[in-house]
């Protein structure tokens, strides 16, 4: 999760190249930090997890010097039946304090170590329920009881057998110990269960890695690859941060990517901009997207950074605003709109429903949108008008963390993009301006029609261009 202040200003997406004689010379491989549990059967971050990691390890080396220290090879040489006694006792309490150590099936404390040890003969077998669930075949091995960890993790992996070598490649973990006892995967395609249960036995361990052969990348010239790349800027903007300047700014941008779970099928991609927005003030930010060889892409890409520009204006702050009017039809069946330098609004002062802004240049005024849904029209202010009924969604093992979160905090799941009345449509939304909260009641279900009052609107290039400088 870089700040952007850290990045060159862009980010690219590449197909894969085939790697040349000096890559493959200083390729590395990646080490894979194995989870540790946060107690509730999620993940800590990182940085915890290493920190935890060493208070263990610390912890550990204490104990046997603990043991160690209880009593002196001296002291356990005498002779006397009651000190070898109390040596052999102390001996027994040190031995199974190790044992239980290596097992780490403890659930509370630093002496919870996530392990991946085989637990019978044939280990693997197919989770069906997942495997139709998620269209992808998924596979289920029995562990030695450890921590529960649900959470899972969407990088390609190798699980390698720490005994023998040999190893299974999966495309992503769905539960890293399910109950403590079961590791859920997706093995890489055209893997069976028969060749996992070939390569792990009762009493292995896994060791987990993030290196892959050279010779799979995908084959190409450098030339023919293609590339997309987002220019979101260098976030100069929060460095430019000054007593009095850019104040809206909270913390630096940051930028984060991953994948997510392999039935959604899409590569997770965001800028975080971390900015204080009050009601009424409007942020804008410029960024560009660019499709290109890769080859051609970091010039190209360079030259637009400069470009980019993150802007907040407070409410009042605009230079101009346009008067804009809600106007009834005729027949009062439906309703346009008009503003000040149209000849229809200048010959019919009176003659409106409600009086707004194009611009947000009062606390009061509120965006007034206009919603069709197929044959069904509102005007107002909530978005999710026509929105299906607030409600909790079918909760998928994969979905805990989020369902969780809408559960504790009395969160509906509302869906904005689908229509109420028909799932198949997607509402149409159409920004008016800005107007006094229900000023405009009386065409709350009445349809906007964007041909009324056309024939007075200015269409000269003086206009437009007065217009775009407002914004």
């Amino acid at each position: 999760m870089p700040n952007l202040k850290a990045t060159g200003g862009f980010t690219t997406f590449a197909q894969k190249m085939k790697m040349s004689e000096e890559d493959k010379k200083n390729r590395r491989c990646l080490i894979f930090d194995m989870p540790e549990s946060d107690g509730k059967g999620g993940i800590l971050p990182l940085a915890q997890a290493r920190k935890k990691k060493a208070q263990r390890l610390l912890q550990n080396r204490r104990s046997v010097v603990n043991a160690n220290e209880t009593m002196s090879n001296n002291e356990c040489d005498s002779k006397s039946p009651l000190i070898q006694n109390v040596c052999g006792v102390t001996e027994q309490a040190s031995e199974r304090k190790t044992n239980d150590e290596n097992k780490n099936i403890s659930n509370n404390g630093l002496d919870e170590e996530f392990r991946l040890i085989i637990r019978t003969d044939n280990p693997c077998h197919e989770s069906k329920f997942h495997t139709k669930n998620r269209k992808k075949f998924t596979v289920s091995l029995n562990i030695e009881p450890t921590v529960e960890i649900k959470k899972g993790q969407q990088d390609d992996l190798k699980f390698i057998n720490r005994r023998t070598g040999m190893f299974v490649r999966t495309d992503s973990v769905l539960h890293w110990s399910w109950q403590g006892n079961r590791l859920f995967f997706h093995p890489s395609e055209g893997t069976t269960c028969k060749e996992i249960n070939d390569i792990f036995s009762k009493g292995d361990q896994i060791e987990v890695s993030l290196c892959f052969d050279i010779e799979e990348e995908l084959e190409g010239e450098k030339k023919d690859n293609l590339a997309l790349t987002f220019v979101h800027g260098k976030d100069s903007e929060s460095a430019a941060k000054s007593p009095k300047k850019n104040q809206w700014i909270t913390l630096p941008s940051r930028l984060r990517f991953g994948k997510t779970s392999p039935e959604r099928d899409f590569t997770v991609f965001t800028v975080n901009v971390r900015a204080k927005v009050n009601p009424g003030d409007t942020f804008s930010y410029r960024q560009y997207i660019l499709v290109d060889t890769f080859e051609a892409t970091e010039e190209r890409a360079m030259s637009w950074v400069p470009e980019t520009k993150q802007q907040l204006i407070h409410s009042g702050e605009y230079k101009k605003s346009t008067t804009i009017r809600l106007v009834l039809s005729s027949d009062g069946l439906s309703y346009g709109a008009t503003h000040e330098r149209s000849g229809y609004f200048q010959e019919n002062e009176q003659d409106f429903v409600c009086e707004g802004q194009s611009t947000p240049s009062d606390n009061k005024l509120r965006p007034l949108l206009s919603i069709q849904c197929g044959d069904l029209w509102h005007t107002g202010t909530n978005l999710y008008h026509f929105a299906p009924r607030g409600s909790f969604s079918k909760k998928r093992e994969s979905d805990d963390e989020t369902h969780e979160l809408h559960k504790r905090f009395e969160l509906p799941i509302k869906r904005s993009y689908a229509c109420r009345n028909d799932k198949t449509l997607k509402p149409k939304w159409k920004i008016l301006g800005f107007f006094e909260e229900n000023s405009c009641d009386i065409l709350r279900e009445l349809p906007y029609d964007s041909t009324l009052f056309t024939a007075a609107t200015p269409t000269d290039e003086k206009y437009h261009q007065s217009y775009k400088d407002e914004l």
